[in-house]
């Protein structure tokens, strides 16, 4: 495992170097300032130091808590990799035609534009809530869960919002003015470990309250990401981010049912535990959840 990283590490590199050239090459034919040249490759080689920094030595991505900085690199990361690539496609089509300075000059303008798209993506973007509505047909729903709304919500990642933010008020702002008659919640409330759910439970608990509130656990709600001393640390992390859904107002379901009642009517509301393809761990178990269940 650790040649292949260092593999994939050393391919990722020559490639990013590769296109840096190809960018460089693209940009001088508009700007031909001596300082530019120093400029450029003082930023790469920052770039590269930045990269070893956090991912290489000292630090550890699995290790990390301060996900905002990785976050916000990676992004950077993203944008600087998309632009070099379409000034490096711009500088191979300038070989082969007459006006060099021209498709250079596009492709400028071309992969600015982009990058300030992406960037306002990752920035602003990533706050814009956007609400798919779905009409459920089913020929043997009882008759008392008519008109029965169900919202769905995913992968908060708590570790990677600032509880100074807006996204969360946000989200409790859209669930209330759907008025719910369930609230689901299909796992990953953590990026890794338990400590990024502190300080959330005053919110989570006003969108909760408002009606019946399930969950069940994500990936990254195990702490398999994560590097651990002893897998003692690991089990008490996931022991208290299983504790947290109770106190955020949470009904978790692990291999496990419960039953919701209307009028006189009800259903079953079957949640198991997250699966995932190997080499991933598997620990759903349907069979085990839906066991007690009516045919």
């Amino acid at each position: 495992m650790r040649s292949f990283q260092l593999l994939y590490l050393f391919v990722f590199i020559v490639f990013w170097i590769f296109i840096g050239f190809g960018a460089y090459s693209s940009i001088r034919k508009i700007i031909q300032k001596k300082g530019f040249k120093i400029g450029y490759w003082g930023y790469s080689i920052f770039i590269v130091i930045s990269f070893i920094f956090l991912y290489i030595y000292p630090n550890q991505p699995r290790e990390a808590k301060n996900y905002l900085v990785y976050f916000y690199f990676n992004a950077f990361l993203f944008i600087d990799f998309i632009i070099k690539i379409i000034l490096s496609v711009f500088f191979i089509f300038g070989l082969f035609l007459k006006q060099k300075r021209i498709v250079s000059f596009a492709g400028i303008i071309i992969a600015s534009g982009l990058g300030i798209g992406i960037l306002f993506g990752l920035t602003e973007g990533k706050n814009d809530i956007k609400i798919t509505r779905i009409e459920l047909l089913f020929d043997t729903l009882p008759v008392g869960f008519d008109n029965f709304r169900i919202v769905h919500i995913s992968d908060i990642h708590l570790g990677s919002i600032s509880q100074s933010g807006s996204l969360l008020p946000k989200i409790e702002e859209k669930i209330t003015a759907i008025s719910p008659d369930l609230l689901l919640f299909t796992g990953d409330l953590v990026n890794n470990f338990s400590d990024e759910t502190e300080g959330w439970g005053e919110l989570f608990n006003r969108i909760t309250s408002r009606c019946e509130s399930i969950s069940i656990l994500g990936n990254h709600d195990y702490g398999d990401y994560a590097e651990w001393d002893k897998e003692s640390d690991k089990t008490e992390n996931f022991n208290v981010i299983v504790q947290a859904h109770s106190k955020l107002g949470f009904t978790l379901l692990q291999n496990e049912y419960k039953i919701i009642h209307r009028e006189n009517d009800s259903v079953f509301i079957v949640g198991v535990e997250n699966w995932g393809h190997p080499p991933f761990p598997q620990y759903a178990n349907l069979e085990k959840a839906s066991t007690g269940i009516p045919g």
